[in-house]
């Protein structure tokens, strides 16, 4: 077994446990992430594991440690979250990780979802009733497509993905809630689908979406979208989230670790279809780094916003005029610059990592317009700060002055100028 030297302060907590447990946490340690950093763990060459909680054996390639929290990433593309001082055995089961191949998501998937059809199409994984599960599939496949190449031809060199992509469109509200259960979070009403990047699924349903607002117009809470155990307040390392009076599930603070879904709750099965899928595959050919919170949510949902508009995933559109713009996004956007929107507030918006204390719509259509001016006038700048924003270390606090300094080493420092810029150019789209 490698050998390594115990810190002053390991020995110290080692006194209060056990000798079988000091044993054991060694054995753990000095084996698995002897020399293991969170600034060297994506350099190294993953290995190839078996852990056990519980009598529960999980397989997969750890991406760190954190204190007593391990941070493994499993062959199906599931981020799980294990406490060393739960794990009871453990076993080297290779020198090298190997995703699973589409065949064995496809098997897998099919043992999980019995009563659905799964139908893969190259890079995705569909489940979802036979009747539309192919048409479904092609439109995942076609979204993933369509983000590579308009990526691509800007210069942004984006790898493959490194497991099969994983969609489930579930045949009622009933079902999707019931799965989302499973998953830890409650499918509030008017919830339409989610992408969790903790389980790199996309989970939908069909037919038509139950009403989110109440007739009084009041504001749902966290509670009527995630259990209580799920609800982290206090820092700005945890997360609060709540459901507006505008039916949106928005982040109030730095989100951790991929715990919490992006989720949708406006438009119709193809609507989410889009919208989900721009998360996912952001999330999985490096536009996005999955592993970490390095995303501010103006970021990703104006990526997602963007890519809602026809001709952004249409060769054969993007001449027409108008069809690449968001038009309802646009026309709030108008809306709130008229009546809303504070002078010189760009650099707010921008160090506030998931458009706290905004109106969702407000801030989602704002995410809209500037990821659409950027895309527009300084792709090259925009695909510089996507890869400094997916390149910062996973696992570590983002803060609203770091978000502030990576826009101005992208962009520039004088925000007010780009923001007058920004409003002038948004001012004139038909």
């Amino acid at each position: 077994m490698t050998s390594f030297t115990l810190s002053h302060a390991c020995r110290l907590e080692f006194k209060r446990v056990s000798t079988l447990r000091v044993l054991w946490t060694v054995v753990l340690y000095g084996w698995i992430f002897c020399g293991l950093t969170i600034a060297n763990v994506q350099a190294q060459s993953p290995k190839f594991v078996e852990l056990t909680v519980d009598a529960t054996p999980y397989q997969g390639k750890v991406l760190a440690r954190l204190g007593e929290s391990i941070y493994l990433m499993q062959r199906d593309g599931r981020l799980r979250h294990l406490k060393t001082t739960e794990v009871t055995s453990f076993r080297k089961l290779s020198d090298q990780f190997e995703p699973f191949t589409a065949a064995e998501m496809r098997d897998a998937l099919r043992r999980e979802f019995r009563d659905l059809e799964v139908i893969g199409t190259g890079n995705y994984l569909v489940a979802g009733p036979a009747r539309t599960v192919r048409d479904v599939a092609q439109i995942f496949e076609d979204q993933y497509r369509a983000i590579r190449s308009y990526f691509s031809v800007r210069g942004f060199d984006l790898p493959e993905p490194e497991f099969p992509l994983v969609a489930i469109v579930f045949p009622d509200h009933g079902t999707f809630a019931k799965n989302a259960a499973s998953n830890g979070f409650r499918a509030a009403p008017g919830l339409r689908g989610y992408y969790l990047p903790a389980s790199n699924r996309i989970s939908m349903f069909q037919g038509q979406p139950i009403a989110a607002i109440q007739p009084n117009g009041s504001h749902r809470l966290l509670s009527d979208v995630l259990p209580g155990d799920q609800i982290l307040t206090a820092d700005s390392a945890s997360i609060h989230h709540r459901i507006t009076r505008r039916s949106k599930l928005i982040c109030d603070s730095d989100a951790t670790w991929g715990s919490l879904p992006w989720a949708s709750t406006e438009g119709d099965l193809e609507a989410t279809m889009i919208h989900e899928a721009t998360h996912q595959v952001a999330f999985n050919v490096g536009i996005h780094n999955r592993v970490g919170n390095a995303n501010p949510r103006w970021l990703v949902e104006g990526l997602a916003t963007t890519f809602e508009a026809p001709g952004m995933r249409s060769t054969s559109l993007q001449k027409v005029p108008g069809a690449k713009l968001n038009q309802s996004r646009l026309s709030h956007f108008r809306e709130f610059v008229k009546a809303r929107r504070p002078a010189k507030s760009l650099a707010d918006f921008i160090s506030n990592g998931d458009l706290h204390g905004m109106d969702l719509l407000d801030g989602y259509a704002q995410s809209w317009a500037l990821t659409y001016f950027l895309i527009e006038t300084r792709p090259r700048e925009y695909s510089k700060y996507l890869k400094l924003l997916s390149e910062r270390p996973p696992f570590t606090v983002y803060t609203a002055k770091e978000r502030l300094a990576d826009f101005h080493a992208a962009f520039g420092t004088d925000l007010i100028l780009f923001e007058a810029k920004f409003l002038r150019f948004i001012e004139p789209l038909r």
